[in-house]
Order: structure tokens, then sequence, then C-alpha cells
């Protein structure tokens, strides 16, 4: 009975040091492995860039431990704001076991025909077109000397969720057990993928939103 008892104490405590209690997960939006600061410029394969605005919706938050959901968020949405810090940080309560994150960039069909909402989905946030349009799921805007628009600024609203420019796009990354999750969106890694002297006005859904859609699923990476 005796050793039956000191065996289970073990696992238990095995059990606890392979736990750890999540507080949050940060995400962090960069640009050459450095924090992006507004208004600051970043030389890029001999483009000049500008990052003046950046805002994008997160849904479905969840985690896994391999193929099992451990946790999903109640929140409806949550929309990071790079000019706002703490936007950046999203609370995420949980104890135990996960090695996998799951969300969903931009905003889904049954949130776009819900009419009039609140919070950070109220259309005065400044990312909602029309109720036929719907919400702009990723937001960036800045400045390219590349970009032959005028004052080379550039607007990329990326949003439809009607097919077949729907641009909601699932992310999966593996994690480490820690007390914060650390998500990295690079800028930099994006630009690249982008033409800026051909695409640089993108402001309704159509084929460029999706192509600019399907390659945001490859900027998000876990920190190092």
């Amino acid at each position: 009975m005796l050793r039956f008892v000191i065996i289970l104490f073990l696992l238990m405590i095995d059990e606890n040091l392979h736990s750890q209690d999540l507080s949050s997960v940060d995400f962090r939006i960069t640009c050459q492995s450095e924090d992006v600061l507004p208004g600051q410029n970043y030389v890029i394969e001999g483009d000049t860039l500008i990052f003046d605005k950046l805002k994008f919706y997160i849904t479905h938050l969840e985690l896994f431990d391999n193929d099992s959901l451990v946790l999903r968020s109640d929140e409806k949405a949550y929309l990071l704001d790079m000019s706002d810090a703490s936007s950046l940080r999203i609370p995420l309560q949980f104890e135990g076991k996960f090695n996998l994150l799951r969300f969903t960039i931009g905003i889904d069909s049954l949130l776009n025909v819900s009419g009039v909402l609140d919070g950070v989905l109220d259309p005065t946030k400044g990312m909602y077109w029309t109720w036929q349009s719907g919400y702009i799921n990723f937001k960036l805007e800045g400045r390219s000397s590349n970009c032959p628009a005028r004052r080379h600024k550039f607007n990329w609203h990326i949003g439809g969720y009607l097919t077949p420019y729907q641009t909601q796009r699932e992310v999966s990354l593996d994690v480490k057990e820690d007390s914060n999750i650390c998500v990295v969106l690079a800028l930099d890694e994006l630009v690249r993928r982008i033409d800026l002297t051909n695409t640089y006005q993108v402001m309704s859904p159509g084929e460029p939103a999706v192509k600019i859609a399907d390659d945001l699923v490859h900027m998000f990476k876990t920190c190092r």
C-alpha cells in the first residue's frame, strides 16, 4: 500500500513538472526581426518602407494537446492594433499540457451577417465596410518608395466572406508549454511576397485580397 502511494505521488509530481500555467498569448509585429515602430524607415531589398497603420482580427483562438482540444477562447474576436501595445497581449488562462496554438485571421460569415455588433466589432473601429462586403480582416497602410501611387502610399484592406473571395485563414503553430505564448507577424517577409509596384491599392474583396490572405498564413511564427 505504501509503495502504491509513493508511486502515485511521484506521478503527480511528474505531471506538474510537465504542465504550465499559461496566462497570455503575446503578438509581436516585426520588420527585420525588430519591433515595428510606426513612421520609421525600413529598407527591404532596395525599397524604403514606412508602416503607418496595422490592425487585424483574430478569432477562434484554441489550444491543443496533440489532436485534443484543451481550450477554446470564449471571445468572439480580438482586434490587434500595432499602435496599441495592450491589444497585442491576449489573456488566455490555462493550466495543463498543450503543444499547438490555432487561430483564424478574420471574421467568419456568421458574424459578418449578424448585423451591427459592439466591442471590438463595432463599425467605429474602422474595420467594417458595409453589410454587403462585411468586415476588414486585415488592414495594413504605409508608404513604399516603389509604390507609384500619390505620395507612395499603399493600402491593403483585406476582407471578403463570400465565395469565391473568402479571406478568412486558419493558422496553426507548434508551441512550447510556458507561462505565455509569443507569436510574431513579420511584415518584411510579407512585403517581399507582394509586388508593390502593382499591388498597392487593395480596398475590396477580390482576387488580390485572396492572394494576400494566402500569404498572411505564412507570416505568423512563434518567437525564437
